[in-house]
């Protein structure tokens, strides 16, 4: 992850998935397809908003984000197939053992 630079967050990030899925957040595991992660983008948009942490597999444990390639795939789904475009935060968070978690 050489162009967003992880900052520590284990406990932070931690904290977020002992919360679970609900309405507000969701976990992915990678982003393979804009159209299908605009979704979920969409979602949250309509729904006063939300958080998806990239890298985490549904069952909650930590993958970690294999390339930036994921970041540059979901501001794609946000500007190109969200009506009207979405606006998203990413931020990537260091936890252990050197896997980096993004929160969008």
């Amino acid at each position: 992850m050489k162009d967003i630079k992880a900052i520590r967050g284990k406990f932070y990030i931690h904290s977020l998935i002992q919360e679970g899925e609900h309405e507000h957040q969701d976990f992915k595991f990678a982003i393979t397809d804009a159209a299908k992660i605009a979704h979920s983008i969409s979602a949250f948009a309509n729904n006063d908003g939300g958080r998806l942490l990239i890298g985490v597999k549904d069952n909650g444990h930590i993958a970690g984000v294999r390339s930036e390639e994921d970041i540059f795939v979901i501001e794609q789904a946000a500007e190109m197939y969200c009506h009207p475009p979405q606006r998203v935060e990413v931020a990537a968070f260091a936890v252990e053992g050197g896997a980096v978690v993004v929160r969008v």
